[in-house]
Formats: structure tokens, C-alpha cells, sequence
């Protein structure tokens, strides 16, 4: 063999061998497309499905929250509804006519004397029971209760007094009292399923 021909098969050699290499490396070049392909779409699937639970958490936190908002607007009203029925109440007893009034008060007077001897502080607003109303049951009862000089620091109403023990017997204690003792069947009247 002659040196041209050992250079050209060195030639041709190398020329295979540079095609092999080349067709390696397309081959090569295409597997890791395909894989980045492959992780690309991987990465985009579980993007969208991180989005999606993403979503949905959202979505149910404002269901709970809106849930929440609600809950406390919907107790807020009964709160008020109920605050409005035992003001009713209060301004029922205090618009009472004026015999039905003192007629009350004789008998709640009735329950809480004791001594026959108290003293009666009327309220800073009272304006039907007075000494008159005090002499009246004094009288028919045979009692010796005293009206007191000074007014209480409440509405309506009066406290009976003998020493260190007070009765209070004002509109706002007498409603105070209704409301602790009627607020739970007043809440199942107004607020139960089935009642109108």
C-alpha cells in the first residue's frame, strides 16, 4: 500500500468514525430531548395539579370563612332579636297604665317585705309610685315602710332596703331576671326549626 492510499483510508477512517460519532451524538441528543420532554411534561402535570389542590384549598377557605361570616351575622341577629324582645318586654312594664302598674308593685311588695318596716328607694325616673302609693299600702297592709329621701341611681321601679339587704325590685332587675330565667325558652320559641 501505497502512502496516498494509507492516507486516504486514514481519510476514510476518520470520516466513519467522525459519521459514527456524529449519529452517536444526534442519537444521544435525541434521548435527552425526549427525556427533558418527558420531565417537562412531568413538571407541568404536577404544576397543574399542585394549582388545582391549590384551588381547592382556596376555594374551601373562603367557604369556611364565608361559613364563618355568616355564622356570626346570623348570631348576631338572633342576639339582637332577642335583645329587642326583652326590651319589649321592659317597655311593656313600664308603658303599663297606672293601676295595673302600682297594682304590680303592690304585688311583687307583697313577696318581698318582711320586716313591714323597710325602706322603699324609688328610681330616679318613678313617677307613680310615691308616697301616695306608699301611704295606700301602708294602710291597707298595716305595714310601716318609709320612703326614702333619696333616689336610686336605676330607672324605674324601687328598692326595698332594711339594713345591709337590699330587694331590688327595678324594671331593669325584674327584666334581668326574666331573661336569665325565659332566655333559653325564649331562644328555642323564636329560633328552633319548625317554629314560624
Amino acid at each position: 500500500m501505497s502512502l496516498e492510499d494509507i492516507k486516504l483510508k486514514i481519510i476514510e477512517d476518520a470520516k466513519k468514525e467522525a459519521e459514527k460519532i456524529l449519529k452517536e451524538a444526534e442519537a444521544r441528543r435525541n434521548h435527552i430531548l425526549k427525556e427533558a420532554e418527558v420531565k417537562v411534561n412531568e413538571l407541568i402535570n404536577k404544576a397543574k395539579l399542585e394549582f388545582e389542590e391549590i384551588k381547592k384549598r382556596e376555594i374551601e377557605n373562603k367557604r369556611i370563612v364565608a361559613e364563618l361570616e355568616m355564622g356570626k351575622k346570623l348570631l348576631a341577629a338572633k342576639r339582637n332579636l332577642l335583645d329587642e324582645v326583652f326590651n319589649k318586654l321592659r317597655l311593656k312594664l313600664e308603658s303599663l297604665s297606672k293601676g295595673d302598674y302600682i297594682s304590680f308593685f303592690g304585688r311583687l311588695l307583697e313577696r318581698a317585705v318582711e320586716t313591714k318596716d323597710e325602706e322603699v328607694i324609688l328610681g330616679r325616673d318613678e313617677n307613680l309610685l310615691n308616697g301616695n302609693f306608699i301611704q295606700d299600702i301602708n294602710r291597707k297592709k298595716a305595714w310601716n315602710l318609709k320612703l326614702s329621701s333619696h333616689r336610686g341611681n336605676f330607672g324605674k321601679g324601687l328598692i326595698l332596703s332594711r339594713g345591709d339587704v337590699e330587694v331590688n325590685l327595678s324594671i331593669d332587675t325584674i327584666v334581668k331576671d326574666v331573661k336569665e330565667k325565659w332566655e333559653a325558652e325564649v331562644v328555642k320559641m323564636l329560633f328552633e326549626e319548625g317554629n314560624p
